[in-house]
């Protein structure tokens, strides 16, 4: 059933705190990466409450990205290759050998790459096509590059489409292009610790991105509330699956839940 980036944040969202919440009895703390991150601060701004801290990986609600990706945007990329046959409004990411598989790795292929992430295998390519650099190929020991393949499945095309249109917006808006998430309202909502951390080479969701949000929250909450870090030399999801991620970021997260832990009472 085609879905948008609204019903994650509508729906999804609010029926997954409530049930952590029902199941626990105390507020939940959330990390959140990429398109779950905007979409559940999309879903903190529009009144889901229950939340006690977050910690919000790469993508928010002001995503700034590379040229490339603006290009992508304009050109429609991901609805394009789903048109390259019967898909149905799905994209998958591994290649099976069919006549049809080697029509979308020749386009995928074609797609420039940045400099140095050039890969010969195909999961990359398609990944690295639809969504841009997604990590940074230095950064991944040969097993977990090994691994990619299991790591992506079918993706539907319809929620692509709303992210191009709050790309080209420059901030999250409904599927309808209504503003129903970065209001004053919203960011009334939003006013509880937003822990922003970034790869400082990502050229899928650029750092200004998480920067364009703090500013945003700051200006109109207590600036005490947001805190935002970056990480040098991480891309996007190796920030969780690099090599040295275990050293390098997963503390820092680890010590923003902390932050805001709830004690455990004894019984």
């Amino acid at each position: 059933k085609p879905y948008t980036i609204d019903d994650i944040a509508l729906i999804d969202w609010p029926e997954a705190i409530a049930h952590v919440r029902g199941q626990t009895g105390r507020d939940v703390q959330i990390v959140a990466h990429c398109i779950a991150s905007m979409s559940l601060l999309m879903s903190l701004a529009a009144g889901t409450t229950g939340v006690r801290s977050v910690v919000s990986s790469q993508m928010t609600l002001h995503p700034v990205v590379s040229w490339l990706n603006y290009v992508k945007a304009d050109v429609n990329t991901v609805s394009l290759l789903s048109q390259v046959g019967e898909l149905g409004g799905v994209f998958d990411y591994e290649s099976r050998g069919s006549d049809f598989d080697h029509v979308i790795d020749t386009v995928a292929w074609n797609v420039p790459v940045p400099e140095g992430q050039a890969c010969k295998n195909p999961t990359c390519r398609r990944i690295f096509t639809v969504y841009g650099a997604s990590y940074a190929h230095e950064q991944l020991n040969a097993e977990t590059h090994k691994a990619i393949s299991t790591m992506f499945g079918p993706v539907a095309i319809a929620p692509f489409e709303h992210l191009q249109a709050i790309v080209n917006a420059g901030h999250a808006i409904g599927a309808g292009g209504k503003d129903r998430y970065v209001t004053r309202d919203g960011a009334r909502n939003l006013a509880l610790p937003i822990s922003f951390m970034s790869g400082g080479a990502s050229r899928i969701f650029l750092p200004e991105t998480a920067l364009r949000t703090a500013d945003w929250l700051s200006h109109l909450n207590d600036p005490a509330l947001y805190r935002r870090h970056v990480f040098p030399g991480y891309a996007h999801m190796d920030l969780f699956i690099g090599k040295t991620a275990a050293r390098d970021v997963y503390p820092w997260i680890i010590g923003q839940l902390d932050r805001f832990a709830e004690p455990v009472r004894n019984s």
